[in-house]
């Protein structure tokens, strides 16, 4: 197997209705339903998932991914895989079949303590509506690879067809739970909470796409 620097890369695997976990790469990896073995992680939690859906390897200074003929597909940030092989970059996010996503980790050398930390940072538990609320303020990532501006609260309170008001409120709870410090203008807190949401996998490009 070829390999990386030690601990460099990682994947965060997230299955439907099960607890997210870490698979740190140290080599040629293939994903999918069939029963784990060397050099094999298997996913259990969606049958839209093939057996052996994604490679993801080593070449050179980078790591690549392509997907293995899978039936339900693959895409990466949105994107259809197909037949082609792709470099993955940090924080790019991998859909597997319909319900399966994968995020891609990756750190200089020397610097995975820190920026573990950060990606470890505790998920809140979130209502319904509140899930709601945010989804539509960090909808703005789906224009590009960072917020310009977050969703307005008049303009989320129009996507959910309720008051501004309630929107305020739905805001406040969440600045609570994502613990935004109370400063600066709604605009700044409203990006800065899009942005906690985003880092800490909250909110992920496959529920924008949903939303």
């Amino acid at each position: 197997m070829s390999r990386a620097a030690p601990g460099s890369s990682w994947l965060e695997i997230r299955e439907p209705s099960l607890a997210p976990r870490t698979v740190m790469l140290d080599g040629d990896l293939t994903l999918g339903r069939h029963p784990a073995d060397d050099g094999h992680q298997t996913l259990v939690a969606d049958a839209t998932v093939s057996r052996f859906h994604i490679s993801i390897f080593r070449r050179a200074a980078v790591w690549c991914i392509a997907d293995l003929g899978a039936s339900n597909g693959t895409s990466v940030n949105g994107t259809r895989l197909g037949a082609n092989l792709r470099i993955l970059r940090a924080d790019d996010e991998i859909r597997l079949g319909e319900r399966t996503v994968v995020l891609f980790r990756s750190v200089e050398s020397g610097a995975l303590d820190r920026n573990v930390t950060c990606k470890t940072q505790p998920v809140p538990q979130l209502t319904p509506a509140e899930r709601k609320c945010l989804r539509a303020l960090c909808q703005p990532l789906l224009n590009g690879d960072a917020f310009t501006e977050p969703t307005r609260v008049c303009d989320i309170a129009a996507h959910l067809v309720v008051s501004e008001s309630a929107v305020k409120q739905l805001l406040a709870r969440l600045y609570a739970k994502f613990s935004v410090p109370e400063t600066g203008t709604g605009r700044s807190r409203r990006g800065a909470l899009a942005n906690e949401a985003i880092s800490r996998g909250v909110m992920l490009r496959a529920d924008l796409d949903a939303g």
